[in-house]
């Protein structure tokens, strides 16, 4: 499918939007997970060596999930309910153009914006807004926010050696600005 000149490619599912295992590799517009049955949606999922390219925006219970080397690029925003990025493992990166933000959350939600594991790198262009911590780095992670980051219990949180979180806007919070363990 060529969308050259026009058109568009959305991906939408109940447990993934988009999901590529092993070395797959793929490029959409936009990607989107609703759930079912107790079970949370994924708009990207990636376990492998592979990687998605979302050029617009991604919806779902978790917005992006990637580890074992893979890649996930989004263009536009990410909005989430449970969380925003996850990454883990050895080269392994997300780079977000616009903002992850949590929505329809409720009182009790632990929602986190972006958590960077296990030597993992993530980018935002935008801003973070989360109920839970806004930008989680630990065992060796690394998050970089070119915008602010507003997180309602830990703005920012960097645990275990080598972990680092650059906030280049301003860090806000309801709780703790920073904690590093």
């Amino acid at each position: 499918l060529d969308t050259t000149g026009g058109g568009a490619l959305n991906a939408t599912g109940k447990l993934y939007g988009v999901c590529s295992v092993g070395s797959g590799t793929a490029t959409v517009s936009g990607a989107a997970a609703t759930g079912a049955a107790g079970t949370p949606g994924y708009a990207i999922w990636v376990n492998g060596a592979g990687s998605v390219t979302v050029t617009g925006s991604v919806s779902g219970d978790t917005g992006a999930t990637v580890s074992g080397g893979g890649h996930i690029a989004v263009g536009g925003n990410i909005t989430y309910r449970n969380e925003g990025v996850y990454a883990t493992g050895t080269g392994t990166s997300v780079n977000v153009t616009g903002n992850v933000k949590t929505v329809n959350g409720t009182s009790g939600s632990t929602a986190t914006g972006v958590e960077a594991e296990d030597t993992a790198e993530i980018s935002v262009g935008g801003h973070i807004i989360a109920t839970n911590c806004g930008a989680w780095a630990k065992s060796g992670g690394t998050v970089t926010v070119t915008g602010s980051v507003y997180g309602k219990t830990v703005g920012a949180d960097a645990t275990g050696d080598g972990s680092t979180v650059t906030v280049d806007g301003v860090l806000s919070t309801g709780g703790t600005y920073i904690y590093i363990g």
